[in-house]
């Protein structure tokens, strides 16, 4: 647990966890009156779990698998007070945009 305000520059965490819930823990932390920026990644992705946890306080969501670079993009830019909690932010997969050819996007096609 975050113990003061200082001990964590980024807190990285799954919705999933043994013991809790991410989620949970992001709204805990910040009813303690901390203000620890929150990664939250899930394997278990929608819009609905997206919106409640930026709602509870996180400041990004990622879903799994994750990409390296893409953790470490992330990190730094909530280390250095770049990220807001937007919803904007969020794109769980089933609404990243399709990559489809040209010849497949026309209905009747001869």
């Amino acid at each position: 647990m975050l113990r003061q305000r200082g001990d964590v520059d980024v807190a990285l965490c799954d919705i999933k966890m043994p013991d809790g819930n991410g989620i949970d823990l992001v709204r805990s932390t910040r009813a303690a009156g901390l203000d620890t920026p929150f990664l939250i990644m899930t394997a278990f992705a929608s819009v609905e779990t997206a919106v409640e946890a930026l709602r509870a306080g996180a400041s990004d969501y990622i879903t799994k698998p994750v990409r390296g670079e893409e953790v470490l993009h992330r990190v730094a830019a909530m280390a250095s007070g770049g990220m807001d909690n937007k919803i904007d932010s969020v794109r769980p997969p089933d609404c990243r945009p399709k990559c489809v050819p040209r010849s497949h996007t026309r209905l009747n096609s001869t």
